[in-house]
C-alpha cells in the first residue's frame, strides 16, 4: 500500500508541473504575437500609420527599383495596360519644364494602396522620394488595412519628370487635399466625365496620368496579393521575381516604366532594358 501511494505522490508533482508548463507557453505566445511585426496582426499595421519611412527602408526600395536584372526577369507579367490617349506629343502635360506624372486617389482605398506599391518603385527608376510615411487602407472597406504608403507630405524630385499627386480623403474617408487645377483638369477629362468608360466604371481610382500619354482607371493588379503582410515582408519578397507581389509589384511597376519613357523620350537607361521594350511593342499591337 504504500508503494502504491508513494507511485500517486509522485505523478502529482509531475502533472503539475506539465500543465504549469503548457499554461507558459501559451502566455509566450500570445505576447510574442502581439509583439511581433507580423503582417497579420492589424495593431502592429495600425501602429506604423503616419509614421516615417526609414532612410534605410528607401534605399532598400531603391536598390529593388534600380535592379534591372530583376525587372526582366519578372518582364511582363502584368497583362492589362493604362489606356492610350493617342494625343500628339505636342498635347504631353508639362509642369516646370518637364512631363508629369499625375496621381489621384485616397488613403481608405485598398486599390490605391496596392497601386502606390508599383508606382514607388517605377518613380524610383527616374528620381527620389523623401518623407514618404506608411499608409494602410480603410479597416472596413474590402482588403481591410492593406499595407501602402501615403505621398501625402511627401516630396519627389527627378531631373526627368515633375510628380503631382493628390490623396482626396484619409483612410476614414475624411477630407485630406484638395485638387488643384491641374489634378482636377486631368481627372475630370480622361476619368470623370470620360465617354470610352462604361459610365459606372467613371470617377475611379486610383487615377494615374501619364503626362497624357496614357492613362489608368483603377488598379491594374489586386490587393489580394499583399493580404496578411507587412511592409517589411512585401520589400522582401520584392526581390525575389517568383514571388507573387513581385511578379505584380515589379511587373506593375515595369509597365509604369515603359509609360513614362514615351513621355521622357527614352532619355534615361532604364528605357534601354528589354521589359521596356516589350511592353511597348505588345502595347502597340493590341
Amino acid at each position: 500500500m504504500a508503494s502504491e501511494n508513494q507511485k500517486y505522490r509522485l505523478k502529482t508533482p509531475t502533472l503539475a508541473i506539465i500543465i504549469l508548463i503548457v499554461i507558459i507557453l501559451i502566455v509566450a505566445a500570445y505576447f510574442y504575437s502581439s509583439s511581433s511585426p507580423k503582417g497579420t496582426n492589424s495593431s502592429y499595421l495600425l501602429s506604423k500609420v503616419n509614421a516615417s519611412v526609414s532612410n534605410a527602408t528607401l534605399s532598400q526600395l531603391q536598390l529593388i527599383a534600380k535592379n534591372t536584372t530583376l525587372a526582366n526577369d519578372v518582364g511582363l507579367y502584368v497583362k492589362t495596360f493604362p489606356f492610350e490617349t493617342n494625343l500628339p506629343t505636342s498635347d504631353i502635360t508639362m509642369v516646370n519644364g518637364k512631363p508629369t506624372v499625375v496621381y489621384y486617389g485616397a488613403q481608405f482605398c485598398p486599390y490605391c494602396a496596392v497601386s502606390r506599391w508599383g508606382l514607388i518603385v517605377a518613380l524610383m527608376r527616374f528620381g527620389n522620394f523623401s518623407k514618404l510615411s506608411y499608409m494602410v487602407s480603410s479597416s472596413t472597406d474590402v482588403y481591410p488595412n492593406t499595407p501602402t504608403f501615403t505621398f501625402y507630405g511627401s516630396s519627389y524630385t527627378s531631373n526627368d519628370i515633375t510628380f503631382e499627386a493628390v490623396g482626396i480623403a484619409t483612410r476614414f474617408n475624411t477630407p485630406l487635399q484638395t485638387p488643384n487645377k491641374l489634378e482636377n483638369l486631368t481627372f475630370s477629362k480622361f476619368d470623370l466625365n470620360n465617354t470610352l468608360i462604361p459610365q459606372d466604371s467613371r470617377g475611379g481610382m486610383p487615377f494615374i496620368d501619364f503626362g497624357n500619354y496614357s492613362y489608368e482607371v483603377g488598379s491594374l493588379i489586386l490587393p489580394s496579393i499583399i493580404d496578411n503582410m507587412n511592409w517589411s515582408e512585401i520589400i522582401d519578397s520584392l526581390s525575389n521575381p517568383s514571388t507573387t507581389q513581385s511578379k505584380n509589384i515589379i511587373g506593375l511597376a515595369n509597365i509604369y516604366t515603359a509609360q513614362i519613357c514615351e513621355i521622357t523620350n527614352f532619355t534615361e537607361p532604364v528605357c534601354k532594358s528589354g521589359y521596356v521594350s516589350s511592353i511597348l511593342r505588345l502595347e502597340k499591337a493590341e
